[in-house]
């Protein structure tokens, strides 16, 4: 019984150690990662902005369904391993001879414990594209703020969908 009662005095004190240095790590984060490929700007394009075929390319992405617009935005709830996430496109601009493609996308659920927007960009390059992921977010719970900063990193889930883009088209994405 005396173990016992170490063993949960030690995960409660532990849990308040977590939660504590969560609590003093900034609210806010910024992380940008970005990508090389082999393929124009247009053919890159043409899939990330193509919300319903994402699950055929990231594995991460388990389902997609799309919700009426909202103020003129269109919105899809993504549905991962973690569970959905309704996502609005706030401003999509195709690339073109004279500037860089750029969608920008916001989480639109302000009972999640994070939120914030995801800026993509594709940028036509000698010989193909890089693609960039800018994420300004937010993380409102301490602990989920602890695990983002320690243990998943601010930019897993943009390197992760970058490498899903690669292998979309046969390629290892190259990180600058």
């Amino acid at each position: 019984m005396r173990w016992a009662l170490l063993a949960i005095g030690t995960l409660v004190a532990l849990i308040g150690i977590v939660a504590a240095i969560g609590a003093a790590l900034p609210r806010s984060h910024k992380a940008t990662v970005s990508a090389r490929y082999g393929r124009p700007a247009a053919e890159l394009w043409a899939v990330i902005t193509d919300f319903a075929s994402w699950p055929s390319w990231n594995p991460q992405i388990k389902r997609i369904e799309r919700l009426p617009d909202r103020d003129g935005q269109a919105v899809w709830v993504l549905h991962d391993s973690n569970g959905k996430m309704p996502t609005r496109v706030i401003e999509a601009t195709a690339p073109d001879d004279s500037h860089p493609g750029k969608m920008v996308t916001r989480i639109d659920d302000d009972t999640l414990p994070f939120g914030g927007t995801w800026t993509w960009e594709v940028v036509p390059s000698d010989g193909g594209s890089e693609v960039r992921i800018t994420e300004d977010g937010v993380i409102h719970n301490v602990i989920f703020r602890f695990m983002a900063r320690f243990v998943f990193g601010y930019e897993g889930t943009a390197r992760a969908y970058l490498s899903a883009l690669g292998q979309k088209f046969g390629e290892n994405a190259t990180h600058p």
